[in-house]
């Protein structure tokens, strides 16, 4: 996109153009039409552009005349044209579009540590909302500029371009953020996913998922996470409609959330056991361990948690905050 200074430089530069002409071509009517020196000439030229009224040089004869009445009309031609083209740029709207991207600019560089989402669809939409609920940075590609002032509303930073582009991701500052969310289709997060990760090989990148034939193939590609977001409801409808005992899908309130967490093993839990857990976030409750592929309820595991362990766990968004803490590694 052209900057605002370019764009005013063109515009000036094509008025100062045409007031050249005008100059040039009404000091050499003066020459061949009054018999006027050169330096007359160009003097008579710029006091009737001016329209200063300082009198004739010399008389001047009919034709002398005419002629000073067509500099006359030229000279508020081009004021007219001047005005005209600054008064387009203004009413176009560029000079607060660039206005907003040097913002915007601003605001990125001092990002670090940040999320960055691509796709502000219905999912990507949820997981701004979230990140700015707890209060953390978050930069949001989104290819849409239809969507750009909604994604501002909610106090993210919007860059509008194709997130496949790496010029787009750097504009983001990718490469100090805390981690990647990319919720478009599974086609578009693999070249975005094996994009990031050949070039920030260091971040954390979580991938929305809708076919389960795309998993291998976006772990390949560099996804630490992946996150089945309609494969979950699928399975809830496809039960309810086979199984008449069920007759909802447990919903234990807007703030609450049910998450899975895995024990790796520089992780501060670690060696630690449930209760002890239990007993630093009260809040938050166990409902089950997963062990060597066999899942059992937490009171049931009597040994300090063990790599690879799958924890079940449900709580408010503030206390599953707390209690994150104690598994990222």
């Amino acid at each position: 996109m052209r900057t605002y200074l370019s764009l005013l430089r063109d515009s000036l530069g094509r008025a100062l153009l045409v007031a050249l002409i005008v100059l040039v071509v009404s000091t050499s009517g003066y020459i061949l039409l009054a018999h006027y020196s050169l330096f007359d000439a160009l003097f008579m030229t710029v006091i009737t552009l001016g329209t200063i009224g300082y009198g004739e040089v010399q008389p001047l004869n009919q034709a002398g005349r005419i002629w000073s009445m067509l500099v006359i009309v030229a000279g508020y031609g081009v004021l007219v044209n001047i005005t005209a083209r600054f008064t387009s740029l203004l009413s176009s709207g560029v000079f607060a579009e660039n206005r907003d991207n040097s913002r915007r600019k601003k605001l990125i560089a001092n990002c670090n540590n940040h999320l960055v989402v691509v796709g502000y669809g219905r999912v990507g939409r949820s997981t701004v909302e979230s990140t700015i609920s707890a209060q953390k940075t978050c930069v949001v590609i989104e290819a849409n500029e239809n969507l750009r002032r909604e994604i501002e509303a909610t106090g993210a930073i919007p860059i509008i371009g194709d997130a496949r582009d790496l010029d787009i991701l750097s504009q983001a500052a990718i490469d100090r953020a805390q981690c990647l969310v990319t919720t478009m289709s599974d086609a578009d997060n693999l070249v975005v996913v094996a994009s990031v990760r050949l070039t920030y090989p260091n971040i954390r990148i979580v991938a929305r998922i809708n076919e389960t034939e795309w998993s291998d193939r976006l772990r390949r590609a560099g996804a630490d996470e992946l996150i089945p977001i309609y494969l979950s409801a699928g399975r809830h409808l496809a039960n309810a409609a086979f199984h008449t005992g069920i007759i909802g899908v447990l919903d234990a309130g807007s703030d609450a959330l049910t998450e899975q967490f895995l024990v790796r093993s520089h992780a501060p839990v670690c060696g630690r056991t449930i209760q002890d857990l239990m007993n630093e976030n009260p809040s938050v409750i166990v409902l089950g361990v997963r062990r060597d592929s066999k899942l059992s309820r937490w009171h049931e595991i009597d040994s300090p948690l063990q790599v690879d362990d799958v924890l079940f766990a449900i709580g408010s968004g503030s206390a599953m905050e707390k209690f994150n803490e104690a598994f990222d590694s």
